[in-house]
């Protein structure tokens, strides 16, 4: 039910590889956790890995102008829309689910994985969505911005559907997309969600490198799960 509210294809994880359905349960959780700190309210969450597709256009661009780019993805891309001041947050969120996460050596390893991949989605969103990457801005931007706008119209009414946006909310970001052809501001903020299967309670949230990291254990994911 958790997978579904985000993504019907996130399901099929479940009936997947090993690494896929630990993918799936990490992405369950973090749906229970982000629900019980009440960002669904006014937020539109889209799970990037059903939108493979801007990925790969990203990777055909790169080979054009010979350039490198990493297209490792984050899970899920939270969207904060604030229709007065014509700004977009996107709040990148990475989720990992271990049996153990280890030591201090391993921890910090992880933490360079998530922020890879923080990195790389960061880097293809702006490149499709930024009006203010380039000084001078892609001609398609009208068209870019009509992609973003049905894009977040999707999953906003996916989330009125579920009952999970609150109508007011819901209603400030429908008339914010409908007229996002008429520019906005794009910005970013990172989060990593580590679910730590042999460890208790939950530790204090940690920035490292604008990233802020929380740790949390099988107690608190049991009692999340409860609730």
């Amino acid at each position: 039910d958790q997978l579904r509210s985000l993504s019907g294809r996130l399901a099929f994880k479940m009936i997947s590889s090993a690494t896929q359905r630990t993918e799936a349960l990490g992405l369950a959780l973090a749906r229970i956790y982000l629900e019980h700190q009440g960002v669904f309210g006014n937020q539109i969450v889209v799970p990037l890995d059903a939108h493979l597709d801007l990925y790969r256009s990203r990777r055909r661009q790169a080979d054009e102008l010979g350039e490198e780019v990493n297209l490792k993805r984050t899970d899920l891309a939270l969207f904060d829309l604030d229709a007065s001041r014509r700004t977009v947050t996107c709040r990148l969120v990475e989720v990992k689910c271990f049996q153990q996460v280890g030591e201090i050596g391993a921890y910090s390893a992880l933490k360079q994985r998530i922020a890879e991949q923080i990195t790389a989605s960061e880097s293809t969103l702006r490149a499709h969505f930024d009006p203010q990457l380039h000084p001078i801005d892609r001609p398609d931007r009208a068209m870019k911005s009509r992609e973003l706008a049905m894009l977040l119209t999707f999953y906003l009414e996916r989330a009125e559907r579920y009952g999970i946006v609150d109508p007011e909310v819901a209603g400030e970001a429908r008339y914010f997309l409908n007229t996002l052809e008429d520019g906005y501001t794009l910005r970013f903020t990172r989060s990593g969600l580590i679910f730590d299967l042999a460890k208790p309670g939950a530790e204090y949230a940690d920035t490292e490198n604008g990233i802020e990291y929380h740790r949390i254990g099988l107690n608190l994911i049991e009692e999340l799960i409860e609730a």
